[in-house]
């Protein structure tokens, strides 16, 4: 699309309208902020108020807000001056972008919804993304990158489609169109409730497995939209805790254990890029390796991070890939304005959403059936011989045999014996636009800010806006660093929180103030997107994985404690071992299957803080 846009087309002694894709967001940004003002108003706005060293050529102005109408609306336009064509739409001078999509999609040219419309499925049904999909061999998948809007890749089918909350979900899913196949299926072998990443890699190994106990039919349900919660949500790290929890782990469960749990998170993630790579998927979700940085801001923390580090590795632990940065060393190498030192270890980043979409994906074309927006209400005994399960939905019942709870931070919802066990907490996740010094010379690894009261996180995405994706903040809760712990609501996020957060980079990182108030920054909207998810801690720090006592045929895997991706992959493998009765993966610590005692005593919440 932005190829309608050629840049060197124009004099070298004219300025242009569009220097980079950064201008074009930024006349999005202001054509959705105020759709009433007429076209001129907002040109006239936009560009007198840019810094500038030469004017611009009206016509050049007018193909750039054609452009963003263009990105935004998904069609064709032309300035009043320009002969009319049945293909494009005329955005007049005096027409604000509300008139302009009345006037290009006019109601009067709707059916009227009130009355039978007998051609409506059928429309519907043409129009939803697994029928494109399967017609016309398309599918699609989002991009935060706009120049990479519309396009095609002609070995693969997919259509790359922008938009600007594509950091939460892509414009078009594969969940399926609840309207057009309102049909609930009533039966279902194996049923599986959570459609994020849990869900996704179990329901993909189910029905790909070649075992003998391979199930005849696997049902998805999904209380909103397919990802919609945690995995959707986080801050896109694969991060392994390698060595700073060996401490805490000790404490609760040996140092066996402890050394096992800090090998078995460096283990998960090599695997998860074995697996990401064979399949074909690392450009796809925008993977990218580097080392991961542990930054500690204070004296305390310092000596507590060198203490599992040292513990750790006294234990017999491989510290081979593990380096240890004086204050000094972290602050010269990773940019940081003040430090105690640092600990750097391999680590990596992706777009986490559509992994899990890719994976529903990969599981739909091998028969998995997905219902999005169908909440379950209870999971109950069905009244039969054969020791089956009902699982009662907002839609109706279905009869399962076996049920998996992918649900995580919401398990006790539906589990309530797992209340005190897994306990949810609301986390904050902020994408903040660098300014030219972090633009032009990105971050050369992800970080953890460790002090006293915050646990803070970032990445640097790959693309032409290098959002920094800051996470944590949960000191600067009004109620505490506790005042997150059982909060199930991720519709909103906590001011003071996200205000934390975006300060972060300025007392972070040398040289942000000063490039963020520099003539040459364009920064206008620091913090473009920000929102919440709801993450599962563990009553003793360890994932839960197993049939769950006292209900045979129900299952539980979560309790992530916010290191879902440092743990998942190698987690559902193990599940998924332990469902189909094959071996499991003895790289797994064993406390992660003992459901019987860790289940019995829920943690004591007044003194949550010391645990978690």
């Amino acid at each position: 699309m932005t190829a309608s846009y050629v840049s060197d087309a124009f004099p070298p002694d004219e300025a242009q309208a569009l220097r980079s894709h950064d201008d074009l967001c930024d006349i999005i940004t202001l054509i959705t902020s105020k759709p009433d003002a007429q076209r001129t108003a907002l040109t006239e706005e936009y560009f007198s108020g840019r810094q500038r060293d030469r004017e611009t050529l009206p016509e050049d102005e007018k193909q750039a807000f054609n452009l963003a109408i263009k990105a935004i609306l998904m069609i064709s336009c032309s300035y009043e001056e320009e002969a009319g064509s049945i293909e494009s739409s005329i955005w007049r001078n005096d027409q604000s972008a509300r008139d302009l999509v009345l006037a290009t999609f006019p109601v009067r040219d709707h059916p009227n919804l009130n009355e039978p419309d007998e051609s409506l499925p059928d429309i519907k049904s043409a129009l939803r993304a697994t029928r494109l999909k399967k017609v016309a061999r398309l599918s699609f998948r989002g991009t935060d990158d706009l120049r990479n809007h519309l396009r095609m890749d002609l070995k693969t089918g997919v259509v790359e489609l922008y938009h600007h909350t594509a950091f939460l979900k892509e414009c078009l899913e594969v969940s399926k169109d609840t309207d057009v196949d309102p049909e609930l299926p009533t039966s279902s072998d194996v049923v599986i409730i959570g459609a994020g990443i849990s869900g996704a890699l179990i329901a993909h190994r189910l029905l790909t497995d070649q075992s003998p106990n391979r199930p005849k039919s696997v049902l998805m349900l999904e209380a909103r939209a397919a990802v919609s919660g945690a995995t959707g949500r986080n801050g896109g790290h694969i991060k392994p805790d390698c060595y700073r929890g060996f401490t805490a782990y000790s404490k609760l469960h040996g140092s066996e254990v402890a050394v096992a749990q800090c090998t078995f998170e460096a283990a998960n993630h090599r695997e998860t890029l074995i697996y990401i790579r064979e399949n074909g998927l690392d450009d796809e979700i925008d993977l990218v390796e580097y080392r991961s940085a542990d930054v500690y801001l204070t004296e305390n923390t310092w000596k507590a991070g060198l203490a599992s580090y040292n513990g750790f590795k006294e234990a017999g632990g491989d510290v081979s890939e593990i380096n240890v940065l004086s204050k000094a060393e972290a602050e010269e190498k990773l940019r940081i304005k003040s430090c105690f030192g640092a600990i750097t270890f391999p680590a990596s980043s992706l777009w986490p959403y559509k992994l899990a979409m890719a994976m529903i994906r990969k599981s739909l074309e091998a028969g998995l059936q997905l219902e999005t927006n169908t909440p379950v209400l209870k999971v109950s005994r069905t009244d039969n011989e054969h020791g089956s399960w009902t699982v009662t939905t907002s839609r109706g019942k279905i009869t399962a045999n076996k049920v998996i709870h992918a649900t995580n931070g919401y398990a006790s919802h539906l589990l309530p014996e797992l209340d005190g066990r897994i306990i949810p907490l609301k986390g904050h996740v902020a994408a903040i636009a660098p300014p030219p010094a972090y633009v032009d010379l990105p971050l050369s690894t992800s970080f953890a800010f460790v002090s006293d009261e915050n646990y803070d996180y970032l990445i640097q995405r790959p693309g032409s806006q290098k959002y920094l994706i800051w996470g944590g903040g949960e000191g600067a809760h009004p109620n505490g660093p506790e005042g997150g712990y059982g909060d199930c609501d991720d519709s909103f996020a906590v001011p003071e929180v996200l205000d934390f957060i975006k300060e972060g980079p300025s007392w972070t990182f040398k040289g942000w103030k000063d490039s963020i108030e520099s003539p040459s920054s364009r920064v206008k909207d620091p913090v473009p997107f920000a929102w919440s998810g709801i993450m599962g801690l563990s009553k003793d720090l360890l994932p839960f994985i197993g049939e769950l006592p006292g209900k045979p045929g129900q299952y539980l895997i979560g309790g992530y404690h916010g290191h879902g991706m440092a743990r998942v992959f190698l987690s559902t493998k193990a599940f998924c071992d332990l469902f189909l009765g094959q071996a499991i993966d003895p790289r797994v610590p064993s406390p992660y299957f003992d459901l019987e005692s860790r289940l019995r005593e829920p943690v004591d919440m007044s003194k949550v803080g010391d645990i978690l």
